[in-house]
């Protein structure tokens, strides 16, 4: 505070040092009341500030203590893929192929035209109907709902049970595959598997052994 009053005796006029002093004494010194009254303040801020910090802290640990079974949220898990769908009683199998493509189909493919075990399959699990859609009286003509259809057959000389699912297929790249079950739902609609193991893996999945 000296050396303040020496600074400003020095800039004031040298007549005027007499008559000044007292008058900027009064204001430094108000300056500094209210500087120790901030200052004050401050001080108290501070001290309120580290016991709310404090009795955070204790609050945190009492309710870690009353309700220890609380556990931070976790992110959410990944969703349950749904259950298979049971298995088919009965299934309609539709194999449609471009007769083009029959000599330069790999072997182990062209093998599902023929294989006993997926006829086998075939059999037991796709109902008998008849195939022109009108059935004799003895029902001699009655045969199990398959089918290997090249894509060039005449959609429109189809049974109407064959017409929906051989135009729906009929668009797909050859050779395709759609199998429906007895509740009209698509359970296979994809290209023939690479060969026989994978069929009747397939077939398994749909409608059992």
């Amino acid at each position: 505070m000296k050396r303040l009053l020496f600074l400003i005796c020095l800039l004031l006029p040298r007549q005027a040092t007499a008559a000044v002093p007292l008058e900027i004494t009064t204001a430094i010194e108000k300056i500094n009341d209210q500087r120790l009254v901030i200052d004050a303040l401050t001080q108290q801020i501070t001290v309120e500030k580290t016991v709310l910090q404090s009795r955070s802290r204790d609050l945190q640990t009492i309710i870690a203590r009353l309700y220890p079974s609380i556990e931070p949220p976790q992110p959410n898990p990944q969703p349950i893929p749904p259950p298979p769908a049971p298995l088919a009683t009965s299934v309609r199998c539709l194999f449609m192929y471009e007769a083009g493509t029959l000599l330069t189909m790999q072997q182990s493919q062209l093998s599902i035209m023929t294989s006993n075990k997926v006829r086998s399959w075939l059999n037991a699990h796709c109902p008998l109907e008849c195939p022109t859609g009108v059935c004799t009286a003895d029902g001699l003509n009655k045969s199990p709902s398959f089918r290997f259809l090249p894509v060039e057959v005449n959609l429109d000389a189809l049974p109407l049970a064959w017409k929906g699912i051989a135009q729906a297929t009929a668009s797909k790249k050859m050779p395709w595959m759609r199998i429906i079950d007895e509740r009209a739902a698509i359970r296979y609609d994809a290209p023939w598997p690479a060969n026989e193991t994978d069929l009747l893996q397939a077939l398994e999945t749909i409608g059992g052994k």
